[in-house]
C-alpha cells in the first residue's frame, strides 16, 4: 500500500453502526472547500472556511434535499491532526446519512482514506514520530486502565526521548573513534579515552535494559496477569475462586480431587486484568490417570503464572509438602492464604520461610477476601509505575540496540576502533528504525494498515 500524500481523504471516524452521533473526518487541501460547497451554517452571516476551531451548527444538503443537521469545523494547517487543512462533521449515527455525506465528498474528489493514513500523514507532516504513533494504536486498543496509562507514555515520548538522548551520545562515541581513526598518529584509542567510552556504553546499555523491563510490565497490564490458585486437596482453592469473582464458577465440595480442570476467569483489580486460574488440588491420596493428567496442567500453569496464590487450610494446618512447595518458588511470585479461619485461627506467620507474604481468610464467609484483593492491587501497582506500553517490532530493535552496543564495547576494548564505530552505526540504524527516521516504506505501510480507517 502506498499512500497518496496529495490527496484529499474522508471517512468515518467512529466506529461504523448505527449510533448517536457519527464523526467523518476529511483532510488535505480541498478539505475545507468540500466542506464549504456541502455544508451551510443556520447562521447566515458564518463562512466555515474563515472561523476555524470551532463548532458550527448547520445543514448538509444534496441537489437541494436535507440529509442531516450537523455541527462541523475545521482547522487549518499546521494547526490539526494530521497537519493539514482538517475538518470534521458530527451528524447523527445513521449509516445511511453518514454515506450519503461521505458520497458528497467523493463527488467532490476527495477519496475513501486508507486504514491509518490520517496518522499516516501525521507522521510524515512531523506531528508525531513513528514510536508514538505506534502509541495511540496501542492507546486505542489498551483493554485496562493501566494499559491505557502505559500507552499514553509511549504516545507522550517516554520512548522518543531517551531514543534522542542515545543518539546524542552515540554521535559523541563515534565522533571520538572517528577522530582517532582519521587524525591519529596511530589506528589506537588513548588508554584515557577507553574508560571513558566502556562507561557511556555501560551506561546506554543498561537505559535500554530498563526501556525493555518497562515494555515487558506494559504487555503485562494489557493482556493481563496470570494468577492462578493453587494448594493441596480440600484447602478452599475452589471456594475462594467463586469469592474472587463474587460468583460460583468452579465446584466445590468436600470430596478431594473435585477439581481437576484447570478454570479461568477474567478480574479487574483496580484498572489492572487478570486471569485469575482455580486448578487441581495435589497430594491425591490414590491419583488415578485423570488425576496424573491435570498434576501436569498444574505444573505448566504455576510455571506460567506471574503469581501463585497458595492456600492452606488453616484448620490442618501447615505441613512438610506445604514448605517443600513454598521453598521452593520465588518470594514475589508467592503469596500465601490460610483459609477457613471460621474454622479456626491460623498458624502463625513465623512459620513460613522468611520473606513470604501471608494473609489469613475465609472464603465461605467473605472475611478477609478484601484484604486479599487489596494485597494483590498493591503487588500489581508497585510493580513497575512507569510502564511503557512497545508494540514487538519495537521490542526486537531494542534488544538489537542493546546487543550493537554491547559488541561495540567489546571492540573497543579489543582496540578495534573501525568495528566498534560501525557496531555503533548499527544501533543508530535501529533508533532510525523505532522512530522513523530511517524506517522504509514497507514498515510505513505494515504499521499503519493495522489502524483502523478514520484514524
Amino acid at each position: 500500500m502506498t499512500y497518496s500524500l496529495g490527496d484529499t481523504i474522508a471517512a468515518l471516524s467512529t466506529p461504523p453502526g448505527t449510533g448517536a452521533i457519527a464523526v467523518i473526518r476529511m483532510t488535505g487541501a480541498d478539505s475545507i472547500s468540500i466542506l464549504s460547497e456541502i455544508f451551510h451554517p443556520s447562521r447566515p452571516d458564518l463562512k466555515i472556511s474563515e472561523d476555524p476551531n470551532r463548532l458550527i451548527q448547520g445543514e448538509i444538503y444534496e441537489s437541494g434535499e436535507l440529509i442531516d443537521s450537523v455541527m462541523a469545523v475545521i482547522m487549518k494547517s499546521p494547526r490539526s491532526y494530521t497537519g493539514e487543512d482538517m475538518v470534521e462533521i458530527h451528524s447523527h449515527g445513521s449509516m445511511n446519512i453518514v454515506s450519503k455525506i461521505l458520497s458528497l465528498t467523493f463527488e467532490r474528489g476527495a477519496r475513501p482514506a486508507e486504514p491509518g493514513e490520517f496518522t499516516h500523514r501525521a507522521f510524515m507532516n512531523g506531528k508525531m514520530d513513528l514510536s508514538s504513533a505506534e502509541g495511540l494504536h496501542h492507546l486505542i486498543n489498551s483493554r485496562t486502565d493501566q494499559a491505557r496509562q502505559a500507552s499514553l507514555r509511549l504516545m507522550k515520548g517516554a520512548l522518543h526521548q531517551p531514543l534522542e538522548n542515545l543518539k546524542k551520545e552515540i554521535l559523541k562515541i563515534r565522533a571520538d573513534i572517528d577522530a582517532v581513526l582519521e587524525w591519529g598518529e596511530t589506528d589506537q584509542i588513548p588508554e584515557e579515552n577507553i574508560n571513558s567510552q566502556l562507561a557511556k556504553l555501560e551506561k546506554l546499555s543498561k537505559d535500554i535494559s530498563s526501556l525493555l523491563e518497562r515494555s515487558e510490565l506494559a504487555g503485562k497490564l494489557n493482556i493481563g496477569l496470570n494468577v492462578i490458585i493453587s494448594g493441596r486437596v480440600n484447602a478452599g482453592k475452589s471456594a475462594l475462586f467463586n469469592a474472587l469473582l463474587d460468583s460460583p464458577r468452579s465446584i466445590v465440595s468436600s470430596a478431594p480431587g473435585t477439581t481437576r480442570d484447570i478454570v479461568d476467569a477474567e478480574l479487574q483489580i483496580d484498572g489492572i486484568s487478570i486471569k485469575i486460574s482455580d486448578s487441581a488440588g495435589f497430594d491425591l491420596p490414590e491419583p488415578g490417570e485423570a488425576d496424573r493428567i491435570a498434576m501436569d496442567f498444574l505444573k505448566l500453569g504455576i510455571e506460567k503464572a506471574d503469581l501463585i496464590i497458595y492456600v492452606i487450610d488453616a484448620y490442618s494446618g501447615i505441613i512438610d509438602k506445604d514448605l517443600e512447595f513454598i521453598k521452593s518458588r520465588e518470594s514475589d511470585r508467592l503469596l500465601v492464604v490460610f483459609n477457613k479461619i471460621d474454622l479456626k485461627n491460623p498458624p502463625c506467620p513465623t512459620s513460613l520461610p522468611e520473606g513470604i507474604k501471608s494473609i489469613a481468610l475465609s472464603a465461605l464467609t467473605g472475611e478477609g477476601v478484601n484484604l486479599l484483593l487489596k494485597e494483590l492491587s498493591g503487588r500489581l501497582q508497585r510493580s513497575n509505575p512507569d510502564a511503557i506500553m512497545v508494540t514487538l517490532r519495537q521490542e526486537k530493535l531494542l534488544k538489537e540496540i542493546g546487543i550493537a552496543l554491547d559488541e561495540a564495547g567489546q571492540r573497543i576494548g579489543e582496540s578495534s576502533p573501525e568495528l566498534a564505530s560501525a557496531d555503533l552505526a548499527r544501533a543508530w540504524g535501529y533508533i532510525g528504525e523505532i522512530d522513523g527516521s530511517l524506517a522504509s516504506d514497507d514498515i510505513y505501510d505494515l504499521i499503519f494498515s493495522e489502524f483502523c480507517i478514520g484514524k
